[in-house]
């Protein structure tokens, strides 16, 4: 059985300086998923659609905070996205202009597919 998850990286600010330019190179949920990484009770259910999430970066790349900004309409679909990105996502942060790491937000946008029946 095969599932598809597409994802789309958009940088949308800098916590810390509005002239901080991104450095990042996304490491996107379809890069760090397995198949088994669809909810059971989602599957299960036919559930699917696109869940957009906001994601804040911290200096080292790692995802301090996920929170749902579009759901999916599948509570399952939206809370496994979170998880994801926070347990395996890393990114390169973004760079103030003396070349300091500093805090952003992304927002990524993640499409669960079923296969077909």
């Amino acid at each position: 059985m095969r599932v598809v998850l597409f994802a789309t990286a958009i940088v949308i600010a800098s916590a810390v300086s509005a002239s901080a330019v991104s450095d990042m190179s996304s490491a996107t949920l379809s890069d760090i998923k397995t198949r088994d990484d669809y909810p059971a009770d989602a599957m299960r259910n036919r559930e699917q659609g696109t869940t957009r999430v906001a994601l804040a970066i911290d200096v080292t790349g790692h995802i301090s905070n996920c929170r749902v900004v579009g759901s999916s309409g599948s509570a399952s679909l939206d809370a496994t996205t979170c998880k994801l990105f926070i347990r395996r996502a890393r990114f390169q942060p973004a760079r103030d202009e003396k070349g300091q790491a500093v805090e952003q937000m992304i927002e990524e946008k993640v499409k669960w597919v079923l296969p077909p029946r």
